[in-house]
């Protein structure tokens, strides 16, 4: 999702791993 792009973004993670960092985005969301 477009949102967790400009998550990582914010925290500086690569768009690279968001995939996988999605579901711990979701958490912390």
């Amino acid at each position: 999702m477009r949102v967790a792009e400009t998550v990582a973004n914010k925290f500086g993670v690569n768009t690279e791993t968001v995939d996988k960092d999605i579901e711990n985005i979701d958490k912390w969301l």
